[in-house]
């Protein structure tokens, strides 16, 4: 298909998914616009700034709670770092969809912290950006998969 048509619909898929992202994570049941109004900025916002305390206790005790939300935070970042090497391609290395999925997951974090939406912990940074890294390699390994059979396929 044409790139005209194809790049766009890949943006538009990045753009919906990231604000589906922010709707599972920041602003889900329990948010309340009168955070802003009440002065309710930081009053109810839980932060676990010590990375793996809970992942520890999670998987020590096991704590089918706290792992499937790793598992969550880990295949919702995953899709952030294919699409960006879909969309930009070679200039989206991977050291910029690191940054990205940081920034974001930052983001997020820090908005529910913030809204009192959710508890804002370093693991999920963690996690987050190490997952967006896990699918900008997965495009990478794909793209480098396609190349060498594209170019075994013109030596037949």
């Amino acid at each position: 298909m044409n790139d005209k048509i194809i790049r766009p619909v890949r943006i538009f898929i990045l753009i919906g998914y990231t604000v589906l992202l922010f709707r599972l994570t920041v602003f889900r049941s329990g948010f309340d616009v009168s955070v802003f109004t009440n002065g309710g900025l930081f009053a109810n916002g839980k932060l676990f700034p010590v990375p793996f305390v809970h992942m520890k206790w999670a998987f020590a005790d096991y704590h089918p709670y706290f792992i499937r939300q790793l598992l969550e935070n880990i295949v919702m970042f995953i899709p952030i770092g294919v699409y960006l090497r879909l969309i930009f391609g070679k200039k989206m290395t991977i050291g910029r969809i690191v940054l990205i999925g940081f920034l974001l997951s930052l983001a997020i974090e820090s908005m529910q912290y913030a809204f009192g939406t959710g508890e804002s912990e370093t693991d999920d940074l963690i996690v987050n950006t190490l997952s967006a890294f896990i699918g900008g390699e997965i495009c990478i390994i794909c793209e480098n998969h396609l190349k060498n059979k594209r170019s075994t396929d013109n030596q037949k």
